[in-house]
């Protein structure tokens, strides 16, 4: 019998793996799991492996975590429901495995930047500002910060806000204050006329975050 081809995974640094109703060793079958720095094997229903993988996420202070498991050990929308309330995003819906019939679910905890500008105050009001400036912040910062979609935030249309993602939003956003302050985006000079704002969870509503600059 020919053996199966191995389909290679590679982990982030520190990242969690946790193997729901079966173990590494199944896994190793069919995949090549590369550098696992933690790895941990829960059993139980659908509603007991959510919430054990929710207290492993609390108790270890995860950022990252990978979730391994068969379609039928656990509904990936329980999964993404348990752990989005903690602030983690799902980068990978679904990996299916087609030997095995095993779903990967990558989770990252993400926090959020908002940076928010008003037409009426900008030289060139350019829409293509939402898709240019993520673009170069996400160039610039080498992918810690990256591009979460943007949206108008007044009924009048006047205010553009761009939602940006990041591990570490306290830590960034001076950052890109300063990026803002050095160079101009579609002829605007963002330093004048945008607002930056920052939340600990993913994909945050604009009244839930805190404006930080200007000050």
């Amino acid at each position: 019998m020919k053996a199966p081809k191995r389909t290679p995974m590679t982990f982030g640094p520190g990242e969690k793996v946790i193997f729901l109703g079966i173990d590494e060793a199944a896994v190793r079958v069919h995949i090549e799991l590369a550098e696992i720095p933690l790895s941990c094997t829960l059993e139980g229903d659908d509603r007991s492996l959510c919430a054990q993988v929710r207290e492993t996420a609390v108790r270890e202070g995860l950022k990252d975590l990978s979730c391994f498991f068969p379609g039928s050990a656990v509904t990936v929308q329980a999964l993404v429901g348990a752990l989005e309330p903690l602030g983690f995003s799902c980068e990978l819906r679904q990996d299916l495995l087609e030997e095995d019939r095993l779903i990967r679910l990558r989770f990252q905890k993400t926090q959020s930047i908002i940076i928010s500008m008003d037409s009426r105050k900008m030289e060139n009001p350019d829409l293509d500002i939402r898709y240019t400036l993520p673009d170069r912040i996400e160039e610039w910062s080498q992918g810690a910060v990256q591009d979460n979609g943007h949206d108008y935030v007044d009924e009048e249309g006047h205010i553009l806000a761009v939602w940006l993602k990041t591990e570490d939003a306290e830590g960034w956003w001076p950052k890109i204050v300063e990026l803002l302050k050095t160079e101009k985006f579609e002829d605007n000079d963002l330093s004048q006329s945008a607002q930056v704002l920052v939340s600990e969870t993913p994909n945050a509503e604009l009244a839930g975050c805190r404006q930080v600059w200007p000050e």
